[in-house]
């Protein structure tokens, strides 16, 4: 492929990908990604979307056909595992996001990108090196079916791999943190809604099964409908992974979280286990290249933060290389994006994270959330608007306060 001084080369076709390329195209900015899988990945993963990420979508002119596609739940609910209800069954414990699964949060993404013109995408491409010359990059990229290596030579390069991104492992980034010890067994399953919650999204608080009860489609008392639980196991558990997601376990989960009469009726889409990490990248950028989403940062997903800090990289850094290529302003503005999001990570997303994993395993009466959730206090506004102030990056405003803009 010829240099094009305006082209930007992202590796990962995933939702923080395609959002970056959706908001560069819209401004102009010929943009190509590059996928080592064959398609999307079709598994749901993350479905909540809320705070500053609603207003880039707003942004990008994307909120109403992601309203059409998903569903506004209320918000979510912080309660303890099921309880007795004394019938013989069991109802929920004590005690706003736009649900969609993330998967066709991506196809709406990527139709809307391509009709943009400016951007196209390639399947089964992954990335294999590297060579920043100081005005452009090189990337030699691998084609993941017959080996063969090609070499394309563009402006900017954006990692947005995932977790266990080649693109942060060929540009030397460090990714410092850790794992937490429990796993998470995740269940995705069809059933007929015995009774359904004013606020159906639930976090479970308990020292042992902690989680999620997520419903993937909108849930209707009386019909059925998608959910997912992601239920913690014991960190000691000796139980090897085929045997946490064996059917007698799977079943003794979902019977445990399930309202209504035993026994669980439900019919079994999906399982898997994995563990929750706290992870950051030493650097966002090295020169051309810059990293985002979870290239850049892992987080306890539980609470909606993680995606969502995700997408709130790319709109940041959408608009830091459309300053850099549209309006001429210095590449060290990069520098600005990555100091600025990995400040947002480290001081406002990993310590509120962190705070809701001990949260998810810890006594609810000693603590000052739980309080000030019960009472509506207007502590409780000042909170929530973290995630619209902090949360976000303006890099217009930045910019202009730095005396780069006029």
């Amino acid at each position: 492929m010829p240099a094009k001084l305006d082209r930007v080369l992202i590796v990962g076709a995933g939702p923080v990908g395609l959002f970056l390329a959706l908001n560069l195209g819209q401004a102009g900015i010929q943009v190509h990604v590059i996928e080592r899988d064959d398609q999307i990945n079709p598994l749901p993963r993350a479905v909540g979307y809320f705070g500053a990420a609603l207003q880039a979508f707003a942004k990008a002119n994307l909120l109403n056909l992601l309203s059409e596609e998903g569903y506004w739940g209320p918000g979510l609910a912080w309660r303890k595992p099921p309880v007795d209800d004394e019938q013989g069954g069991k109802a929920y414990g004590e005690l706003s996001f736009l649900m969609l699964p993330q998967s066709e949060a991506c196809e709406i993404f990527l139709r809307a990108a391509l009709r943009t013109g400016n951007v196209s995408v390639s399947y089964n491409k992954e990335i294999h090196g590297i060579c920043d010359t100081g005005d452009a990059v090189t990337a030699t990229l691998r084609d993941t079916i017959s080996g063969l290596l090609e070499e394309t030579t563009v402006s900017f390069l954006v990692g947005a791999d995932g977790g266990k991104s080649m693109t942060r492992k060929l540009l030397d980034i460090s990714f410092h943190g850790h794992t937490w010890p429990e796993r998470m067994v995740s269940m995705e399953f069809e059933a007929v809604n015995w009774c359904v919650p004013n606020l159906p999204i639930n976090l479970i608080v308990d020292p042992i099964n902690f989680g999620a009860i997520i419903p993937i489609t909108r849930p209707v008392e009386g019909q059925a409908s998608v959910w997912r639980y992601t239920i913690a196991v014991q960190a000691e558990d000796p139980r090897l992974d085929e045997e946490l997601l064996s059917e007698a376990n799977v079943t003794a989960l979902i019977e445990k979280f399930m309202p209504g009469p035993p026994p669980a009726k439900y019919k079994l889409i999906r399982k898997a286990v994995y563990r929750i990490h706290q992870r950051v990248a030493s650097a966002f950028r090295r020169g051309r290249c810059a990293v985002a989403g979870d290239a850049a940062h892992l987080c306890n997903p539980i609470g909606g933060m993680g995606l969502n800090t995700g997408l709130l990289d790319a709109e940041a850094l959408a608009d830091t290389l459309t300053l850099i290529i549209n309006h001429g302003l210095p590449e060290s503005l990069l520098d600005v994006y990555a100091d600025e999001r990995r400040r947002v990570f480290q001081l406002f997303v990993d310590p509120v994270t962190t705070a809701n994993k001990y949260r998810l395993m810890g006594n609810t009466e000693d603590d000052w959330f739980f309080r000030m959730v019960k009472t509506s206090s207007p502590e409780m506004q000042r909170y929530g608007r973290q995630f619209l102030d902090i949360w976000p990056t303006d890099m217009h405003k930045i910019a202009q306060e730095q005396g780069l803009m006029k």
